[in-house]
């Protein structure tokens, strides 16, 4: 049987810490940080598009899932014979950064699927982005829209430039590696490619976020 938590509560309940955090061998974990919680109108608008534009530009079309993607994905990894490039939406990412280990089992891709499926029916797509932007790693050992914008630019969330978002977004992928300071070429190289997709691509936005 697949045990999966009351995603209901979310619509009420901000996350104060997340499962990855409690994994995280950075963390001090006799003083773990909680999540400093902001809301998706206190975040600059920059960021958002960003981290879409890097992370997920088809979220606001897809239900939780870029089957499309996947099968790219798939292929591509079966053709290197390694599990080279993945294809987790938004949402997926949600749920297991919020929910489960950093393990790689059957069952937890299993309990993945399923969570991934709840948050999609329970939540709006703009409550998904802001838990999103919320627990998502941005740094080593960097939770959150709001310790990332104090760290790397000793801004709020609300103040960053699209520069900035998109040097943001482009340590997502990994985030203790590409986050750390000084940053390696690769995340410079991630934030041109990010303002050339926002100035560039259509996100499919709704218009309150655009």
């Amino acid at each position: 049987m697949i045990d999966i938590p009351d995603i209901n509560l979310l619509n009420k309940m901000d996350p104060a810490i997340s499962s990855f955090m409690l994994s995280d061998s950075n963390l001090k974990h006799n003083n773990m940080p909680n999540i400093h919680f902001v809301a998706l109108d206190k975040i600059s608008p920059h960021l958002t598009k960003a981290v879409l534009s890097a992370e997920d530009d088809m979220f606001f079309l897809h239900h939780g899932f870029n089957w499309e993607e996947m099968i790219k994905a798939l292929r591509f990894n079966l053709k290197k014979k390694k599990l080279k490039r993945g294809a987790s939406t938004i949402t997926q990412q949600v749920a297991r950064n919020l929910f489960l280990k950093p393990d790689k089992s059957l069952f937890r891709k299993l309990r993945e699927f399923v969570l991934t499926y709840q948050l999609e029916n329970k939540l709006t797509k703009k409550r998904i982005l802001e838990l999103y932007l919320n627990i998502a790693e941005f740094g080593p050992g960097i939770y959150g829209v709001a310790a990332a914008s104090n760290y790397h630019f000793k801004l709020k969330p609300s103040q960053l430039t699209a520069a900035q978002a998109a040097l943001l977004a482009a340590v997502l992928p990994k985030p203790k590696k590409y986050g750390k300071k000084p940053y390696p070429n690769i995340t410079f190289s991630r934030q041109k490619d990010i303002l050339y997709r926002l100035a560039h691509y259509d996100l499919h936005l709704p218009l309150d976020l655009k």
